[in-house]
């Protein structure tokens, strides 16, 4: 289904909703949306993070290109276990003892790895797309 604006009354009739892909040439979402389903599993764009209830969220992806990510934002999902970043991603600012403690998949370019220090990971998959291996080495 395909909406130019996804408003809550675009999504009355979903009551169990759990996942939401939203495409990236997507223009307005209004801001509570989501708030009411225990959504645990988004592939949005950057910008839209903080339309969801941030307590259900288990599994996020981007499918946007953006540059830099901030770590802090990632720390107020309490319950993210799979993370996804673009491999457009070149850079990771913010505190570098990251709290993400249920954190277990990761995906992304190698060189990122370095960011996330101490988490126990029990799956790493290299974003699809990478063209050097050589940073893996030094990890």
């Amino acid at each position: 289904m395909k909406f130019n604006y996804i408003t809550k009354y675009s999504l009355d009739c979903f009551k169990c909703l759990t996942g939401v892909t939203i495409d990236k040439n997507r223009k307005y979402i209004d801001d509570n949306v989501f708030k009411n389903f225990k959504i645990t599993s988004i592939k949005i764009n950057i910008e839209w993070i903080n339309k969801f209830n941030k307590n259900y969220i288990r599994t996020i992806s981007f499918n946007d290109n953006f540059i830099e990510l901030n770590l802090n934002l990632l720390q107020s999902f309490p319950n993210l276990t799979e993370l996804s970043l673009p491999l457009s991603v070149k850079t990771i600012k913010g505190s570098y003892k990251t709290n993400l403690p249920k954190l277990k998949v990761l995906e992304c370019s190698p060189s990122l790895l370095q960011y996330f220090p101490g988490i126990q990971l029990e799956t790493y998959h290299i974003m699809n797309g990478t063209k050097n291996l050589g940073f893996i080495n030094k990890i």
